[in-house]
């Protein structure tokens, strides 16, 4: 986006970012056994099982990134 805004740095758990994918495609949300998940999801069930939060600040550090644009919640959310 060229009008200048700065991005965010806030750290998100994957259950927030994912959530406006669900309400726009209206998934369901539900706990199961872990290894039903991993039926499903395959290798990356460990991360969705822990929801750690992610932030950007180390790729920012280490490569000089420095983003413009859309938060992350106003890109996911898009025009409603």
């Amino acid at each position: 986006m060229a009008d200048g805004r700065r991005c965010c740095n806030e750290a998100k758990h994957l259950a927030r970012m994912t959530a406006p994918t669900r309400r726009r495609v209206a998934l369901p949300v539900r706990s199961g056994p872990q290894a039903e998940a991993h039926r499903q999801l395959g290798p990356v069930t460990p991360c969705n099982a822990v929801d750690s939060p992610v932030g950007n600040q180390r790729t920012r550090q280490q490569l000089g990134w420095d983003p413009l644009g859309p938060t992350l919640d106003e890109d996911l959310n898009g025009p409603e």
